[in-house]
């Protein structure tokens, strides 16, 4: 029965820590560009349907944003947008209960008249690519002519065009044009090669060395348990000195208790360990301008995780700082100088897969930006907007305006919104006379924690960058206390069994005289025994 109870523990907790949720998001119809007012339909295929998978966006208009909150039709782990527009435009992801994500894709939408259809999902190396090039009204067929990253590549009187045999020198941002119709916008194609195997690989073997670190303690666990607890003397089978010393297989108990105990909490810790990261980025702003120089860095609990950065551009999907861009140092990563291709969504990402929260970078080639909070601020808290040139001081007179409305004119350059709600969340811009206009950028107000914290002399953070991000959802605080209490109960469970089995169990002192004179021969061997009881009790300790 104790076997038996340890068993179903130990199976518990292996499925507790090696059970990885996976998803991965695919989008109906397959093409990274699509025309205003077309149907479009996002899917997370996932492997828990329980882990609870929705769709979240990042856009011009908001980031993180759920399917249903403004936009689309959630139906289980799909969404439907029925008459999509161009501010839906943006990456599009899968996000668990728990936090994690699956592949992104970024879907452009287009209000003018051709789009160039190309694969959403990235290729692999040695397949054919087909791009065709369509119009909203007329036939596609239709003579084309297409580009790469700017350049000619050549035309085509079907309207389509194959890439044989794909490698990594055919990644790019490719476009098409048709003329008498128009251009479309740009698609960047990402062709993968080992990184995919290297990523896949790691996966299964995460799981692997999981499941052996779980079963192969607990298989020898169950054979000592076997051997010290079915096999133990008992008064019919003990010389007089082995029950006077009896008290060394207790011992056996006890060292067979120690190592379960050290199984299960092994199994709790990996079962329950949750890694977690926070991006920040130095200067906190979310626009930049041309040729700044820009540090993001993972501050994380756990330096083993293995935390690196990661980004989505227009130019390319989740490549890791390093690769191409930016300089790596630890768990940091460092532009030295920044370009508006590097606009774009970054995060941390462990080598478990486990992400941190995003931050929406824009890089401006124009003499204008918009420095306002990176991070999300806090309800109640106050925000300063500040609008700066990159060549003149920055003290000019400076007009806001929040979706598309004037807010007000500031003198100073700068203002200041008080105690913000959630009705202050929202796009913001800048303008400053005989210098131009900044680009775009979304304020994110997260609600206050439900729980306060104790009165302290250190007064509030008044800005963002000193701002601690909001506290993890109550659910996951849930998860996690559930999961303690799964192995820690049956661990107390089972030592009180294996301590009632070990040290109950009929010794020779315990049992009856019938038992001890079961043998018609038995006093004879108590005589020879007691004849030779040092000789027994020697060879014994010896």
């Amino acid at each position: 029965m104790e076997g038996t109870s340890v068993q179903r523990l130990l199976v518990l907790g292996s499925l507790l820590c090696c059970t990885t949720n996976q998803a991965r998001l695919t989008v109906i119809p397959s093409s990274s560009q699509v025309f205003k007012r077309d149907f479009v339909s996002l899917s997370c295929e996932e492997d828990d349907s329980s882990a609870g998978w929705t769709l979240r966006r990042n856009t011009t208009t908001g980031q993180r944003t759920q399917c249903g909150a403004g936009w689309g039709k959630p139906t289980g782990s799909s969404c439907n947008i029925g008459y999509i527009l161009t501010r839906d435009s943006g990456v599009y992801w899968c996000e668990s209960r728990e936090g994690a994500t699956s592949n992104s894709i970024n879907l452009t939408v287009s209000g003018g008249p051709v789009i160039l259809q190309s694969p959403v999902l990235p290729v692999m190396e040695g397949d054919d690519v087909t791009l065709l090039c369509k119009t909203e009204t007329t036939p596609s067929i239709l003579s084309a002519t297409f580009y790469k990253d700017g350049s000619l590549m050549r035309p085509d009187p079907t309207g389509h065009m194959t890439i044989h045999h794909v490698t990594r020198s055919d990644e790019g941002l490719y476009k098409c044009n048709i003329s008498s119709h128009g251009e479309s916008p740009s698609s960047w194609i990402t062709v993968t090669g080992e990184e995919l195997h290297i990523d896949f690989n790691s996966y299964f073997i995460h799981i692997l060395v999981c499941h052996l670190v779980v079963f192969c303690p607990y298989f020898i666990s169950t054979l000592l348990m076997v051997s010290l607890c079915r096999h133990r003397p008992t008064g019919k089978d003990l010389p007089v000195s082995m029950v006077m010393t009896s008290p060394q297989v207790d011992q056996g108990c006890r060292m067979e208790r120690t190592s379960v105990q050290r199984l299960l909490v092994l199994g709790s810790l990996l079962c329950c360990t949750t890694n977690q990261a926070r991006l920040t980025v130095s200067p906190s702003s979310s626009q930049f301008f041309k040729r700044d120089f820009v540090s993001l860095s993972c501050e994380e609990d756990d330096s083993s995780a293995g935390w690196t950065l990661r980004r989505n551009t227009t130019k390319r999907q989740r490549t890791q700082c390093g690769a191409d861009w930016g300089e790596a140092a630890g768990s940091s990563c460092n532009i030295s100088y920044i370009v508006p291709l590097d606009s774009g969504v970054y995060w941390c990402e462990s080598r478990e897969g486990a992400t941190s929260n995003s931050i929406n970078l824009t890089v401006s080639g124009g003499p204008v930006i918009l420095q306002s909070p990176v991070l999300p601020v806090m309800e109640g808290d106050d925000v300063t907007l500040l609008c700066k040139t990159e060549t003149t001081p920055s003290i000019l007179s400076a007009t806001f305006y929040k979706d598309g409305s004037l807010i007000r004119t500031e003198s100073t350059g700068h203002m200041t919104i008080h105690h913000v709600t959630r009705s202050d969340e929202g796009l913001y811009k800048c303008y400053i006379i005989s210098h131009g206009e900044s680009p775009s950028s979304w304020i994110t107000v997260t609600e206050k924690p439900t729980t306060t914290a104790p009165p302290t002399s250190t007064p509030p953070p008044r800005n963002n960058a000193e701002a601690t991000p909001p506290p993890p959802s109550s659910l996951h605080l849930v998860l996690r206390l559930v999961c303690h209490l799964v192995v820690f109960c049956p661990y107390f469970i089972s030592t009180l069994l294996m301590v009632s089995l070990c040290r109950h169990r009929p010794t020779g002192k315990d049992l009856p005289v019938s038992m001890v004179t079961t043998s018609p021969h038995t006093d004879q061997r108590l005589v020879d025994e007691d004849d030779n009881v040092y000789d027994v009790t020697t060879e014994h300790h010896f």
